[in-house]
């Protein structure tokens, strides 16, 4: 699994329930917070726009640090 990773960018709406979004931030704390993206692409297709889609994704109950190594994190073939 060194090379798989996970973008997130249209994971969350803002109409997500409590129960579901604990759910996710327990997997996405399994799967390792290293290995989760957030990709700004998503604004097509009926998603949220990047700046909407970031603040239902902060409805998630993740620590500040948790976002931060999210938000700093970069898929390695853009580095």
């Amino acid at each position: 699994m060194r090379h798989l990773y996970f973008d997130v960018t249209s994971v969350v709406g803002f109409d997500i329930s409590a129960p579901s979004a604990k759910l996710i931030a327990t997997r996405l704390r399994q799967l390792g917070l290293d290995r989760v993206l957030y990709g700004s692409d998503a604004a097509s297709g009926g998603n949220l726009a990047p700046r909407e889609g970031w603040a239902a994704f902060r409805q998630l109950p993740l620590s500040d640090a948790e976002f931060r190594t999210i938000e700093n994190n970069i898929a390695p073939y853009m580095r």
